[in-house]
């Protein structure tokens, strides 16, 4: 019979807790999803902060010279997190077709990642396989099953996704799949944004009372203004790729080094000149 020390697996609960995989708060980026032309596009937009695993330990942030954003036919594809888990998630989605099995993928994908941290946990702290732990075929301790749910209910892989596109009523919509594969239908929102950034680019779209009827040049630079406003916490990348997705299917992608890209920010600083002129004649 194998025997358990508690002082023992208090230890190594504790070394498990500051591993990165117990990350609490958002992911260092932003990515925004917004209807607009009366549903008729959506407005896919993200900057390039990613954030690399080096060890269990340590992670750092940078910004790609590649869009994180992905085109699958009438689906917009954007991730907030780990690049090693956002881009071998994605690369396991890429044969999919439709908006609702493109989620399906995704969130299976988080769980199987997740369930291999788990699995790690259950065998560091009773030598036995995730299935065997949760089957309660064992004889293992109460006060060790107890550290172990702690601890796997802290677990999170730090990545989400927002999936936004047309489906097969080709109907726009948002979905958003948190950290643990849970996926939520946010097309009723209009927008949606998820990342560190989340909160200001959110604070953006409801003070300017952002409407989805709204034209798609309109809802354009709305978007690329949240997305500056979503710039003012740390975390949130200066590069700026955006994917118009349209119901018939002649989608733009516009990435940060395109002229077109270019031209939105010269509109965006003459807006703001424009303003700051305004509020010095009230003065």
């Amino acid at each position: 019979m194998m025997s358990y020390s508690v002082g023992k697996i208090q230890n190594q609960t504790k070394i498990i807790y500051r591993k990165k995989h117990y990350i609490v708060g958002k992911p260092m980026t932003l990515v925004q999803a917004s209807i607009c032309n009366n549903g008729n596009s959506i407005i896919l937009i993200a900057d390039r902060l990613l954030t690399r695993r080096i060890s269990e330990e340590n992670e750092y942030e940078f910004e790609g010279v590649e869009p994180k954003i992905v085109e699958l036919g009438k689906v917009g594809i954007g991730f907030a997190g780990i690049s090693y888990y956002g881009e071998t998630i994605i690369d396991t989605i890429r044969d999919k077709i439709g908006l609702d099995e493109i989620c399906k993928g995704i969130g299976e994908g988080i769980k199987e990642e997740r369930n291999k941290i788990i699995d790690s946990i259950t065998r560091q702290l009773t030598c036995l396989p995730r299935e065997r732990f949760f089957s309660g075929n064992h004889q293992v301790p109460s006060k060790i099953i107890e550290m172990v749910y702690g601890a796997v209910g802290e677990v999170s892989i730090n990545i989400e996704f927002l999936v936004t596109g047309f489906d097969e009523k080709n109907e726009a919509r948002i979905v958003y799949i948190d950290d643990r594969g849970n996926i939520y239908d946010v097309t009723n929102f209009g927008v949606y944004p998820i990342g560190s950034g989340q909160q200001f680019s959110q604070m953006f779209f409801d003070m300017y009372e952002y409407n989805i009827s709204i034209s798609e040049i309109e809802g354009l630079l709305f978007a690329y203004r949240a997305k500056k406003w979503g710039e003012a916490p740390r975390g949130v990348g200066k590069r700026t790729d955006v994917l118009i997705i349209r119901k018939d299917g002649k989608n733009t992608f516009i990435k940060n080094e395109d002229i077109l890209m270019k031209e939105i920010e010269k509109a965006f600083k003459r807006e703001n000149e424009e303003i700051k002129k305004n509020k010095k004649r009230n003065i």
